[in-house]
C-alpha cells in the first residue's frame, strides 16, 4: 500500500458584487481569468447602479485524496 497524497490545488476566479448597502455577494466562479473578465464586463455594461464589481483569484484545495503506489 502506498502513501496518501492530497490532490493539487485548483485556481478559481470569482466575480463579486457589493451593493449600495455594503452587502457583498459571490456572483459567479470561473475556471479561468478570461471568463471571469467577460462576466464582469457583461455586468458593468448594463444599467448603471450603485454597485461595485470585482474579481478575485482563489486557490481551492480538492477534498479528494489519492493513494500513491
Amino acid at each position: 500500500m502506498g502513501d496518501v497524497a492530497e490532490a493539487p490545488s485548483v485556481v478559481r476566479w470569482e466575480v463579486w458584487r457589493q451593493d449600495d448597502n455594503g452587502n457583498r455577494y459571490l456572483v459567479s466562479a470561473h475556471a479561468d481569468e478570461a471568463a471571469a473578465r467577460l462576466r464582469l464586463a457583461d455586468l458593468e455594461s448594463g444599467v448603471v447602479h450603485k454597485q461595485t464589481y470585482w474579481i478575485i483569484e482563489r486557490e481551492m484545495q480538492h477534498q479528494a485524496r489519492f493513494a500513491r503506489s
